[in-house]
């Protein structure tokens, strides 16, 4: 992604019992509790990561390295 822009995600939970809570992380600063993230990174990477639990407390998790350039032509 080019430095600076800002970048949406959202993740598809196709298993477990609703309501799900989550949690994103750029390595390892939380930076959002929501089911979506817009995300603006200017470092050259980092590795962004989702947790989800469901109500019956079961965890999955994903993680995604991201890495900024300069003739990018969008977010991935």
């Amino acid at each position: 992604m080019p430095p600076g822009q800002l970048c949406n995600y959202a993740p598809i939970v196709a298993n477990g019992v609703s309501p799900f809570t989550y949690e994103w992380y750029a390595g390892n600063v939380l930076v959002g509790t929501g089911q979506y993230l817009g995300l603006t990174v200017n470092d050259p990477g980092i590795a962004l990561s989702l947790v989800v639990r469901d109500a019956t407390n079961a965890v999955a998790s994903a993680q995604l390295s991201i890495a900024t350039d300069l003739f990018s032509s969008g977010c991935f």
